[in-house]
């Protein structure tokens, strides 16, 4: 008698609560695995407006020039900026102006952290990486430039 009780409760399905979190949660997933391959819509960028605003802020203050933002999925955004402009500020503080720019994004408001976004700084003519922020540790990522 008992060995039936403890196979019916067994057989029994997984509670619909459960099944909504494993799903939520496999989207979760997802949307960090992927989300950067995907374009932001257009609730993303409207919720984002202020940290937008803010990011296009501290582009031009360390770089002395605006900023063509795409936003990703997950929250990722790159900022397109011209070589020139990159390169008219030093080595040293290149490390400097991509966190500042990369904090100004990350703690903006509509941005969800969870996402694990990053903000990538890169060339408006090649696409070429010029640095990183990645929110969720705070690294920060700077490649040199023809040698420099």
């Amino acid at each position: 008698m008992n060995e039936e009780k403890s196979l019916e409760e067994k057989k029994k399905p997984l509670n619909p609560i459960t099944g909504i979190i494993i799903l939520l949660i496999g989207v979760h997933l997802v949307i960090i695995l992927f989300g950067s391959f995907f374009k932001g819509d257009l609730v993303l960028l409207k919720t984002t407006a202020d940290a937008q605003q803010d990011l296009q802020e501290a582009v031009y203050l360390a770089f002395d020039d605006f900023a063509k933002l795409d936003i990703r999925a997950d929250y990722t955004v790159r900022a397109y900026i011209s070589k020139t402009s990159y390169m008219s500020v030093g080595f040293p503080d290149r490390t400097k102006a991509i966190k500042k720019i990369g904090r100004a994004w990350c703690r903006g408001r509509g941005v969800v952290i969870l996402y694990l976004p990053k903000m990538v700084l890169r060339d408006n003519k090649t696409g070429e990486d010029f640095g990183s922020y990645w929110c969720f540790l705070g690294f920060t990522r700077v490649i040199s430039v023809n040698g420099i």
